[in-house]
């Protein structure tokens, strides 16, 4: 009985791990002011803009970003990535359906957003699924709010590795960048949430194809009609590389042919929002024959 027991407690130990592959996810350890298991663009003695917080959603410690300063009043934005030193990502053997994580926020630009995306690679690094997300000021809160960010794949695919990367960017490629904007962040995992539905399959952005793409991707959108929509693209690191905008159009279903024939191999994602407010993102992938 008593070993029986102990192969139960095994087996729920096993799946406990299973469901959530990140290293270090609340944040709980730290060497030389850098959370273990990440890694940061942190620069000690010119600016650390990834920092210790000892006011967690869970646990001693969370991890803060803070858009510093370097030069004269030249901002410089925090970067965090679910990377060790060499660049590899924390190990996974599972489809996660999506990201979730606690995150306080205080953006002070109204062109500066958090960005929080996760790709999920293969064996070879190569991507093979991934979300992504962007909140804007009018997400600020001083309390700790949960967030879901739905994850896409490529079909066939075998997933082995995850990189995570939160940052603060802005519309005008830095420019707008505001020195004091911080998130603060625990409690990240990666999960199965059936109760979380992929923004893709929402009435807003639907499936890019082809996926994988090399000159061309069909981006298929539904609005409600009757605002101002805004569709863009934007590279793994959060930087926008396409924006369309669209303006009083009548609701309905549309489809935007993009040329992408100089966008360079990777994993990219197109957002759909009205004015600031994100109503769904979708991820597709560019492969580049060499």
């Amino acid at each position: 009985m008593k070993k029986s027991l102990l192969l139960i407690g095994i087996f729920i130990s096993a799946m406990a791990i299973a469901q959530n592959p990140v290293l270090n996810p609340s944040f709980e350890n730290w060497t030389l002011g850098e959370p273990d298991e990440w890694t940061t663009n942190n620069a000690p003695g010119f600016s650390v803009p990834i920092q210790q917080n000892n006011t967690g959603h869970t646990g001693n410690f969370a991890v803060s970003g803070f858009v510093t300063q370097i030069g004269v009043n030249t901002p410089f934005p925090p970067i965090l990535n679910s990377t060790d030193l060499a660049g590899n990502p924390h190990p996974v053997a599972m489809s996660y359906t999506n990201m979730s994580f606690y995150y306080k926020l205080n953006l002070t630009g109204s062109g500066e957003f958090f960005n929080a995306g996760v790709v999920i690679s293969d064996v070879s690094q190569s991507g093979i699924g991934g979300g992504v997300q962007q909140f804007f000021s009018t997400a600020n809160t001083n309390t700790f709010a949960l967030a879901n960010v739905p994850i896409s794949y490529i079909p066939g695919g075998t997933p082995a590795g995850a990189i995570i990367t939160f940052t603060i960017s802005d519309t005008l490629s830095g420019a707008g960048l505001q020195i004091g904007s911080y998130f603060r962040l625990d409690d990240v995992s990666l999960n199965f949430a059936s109760g979380i539905q992929d923004n893709q399959n929402a009435n807003f952005i639907f499936n890019p194809y082809p996926n994988p793409a090399v000159n061309f991707i069909n981006l298929p959108f539904s609005i409600e009609g009757g605002k101002n929509y805004s569709l863009s693209i934007y590279d793994i690191s959060g930087k926008e590389v396409r924006k369309l905008e669209y303006l009083n159009m009548p609701k309905g279903s549309y489809k935007e042919i993009v040329d992408i024939s100089t966008y360079e191999s990777g994993i990219y994602f197109a957002t759909l929002k009205v004015g600031n407010h994100h109503l769904g993102s979708a991820s597709f992938t560019v492969i580049k024959n060499e």
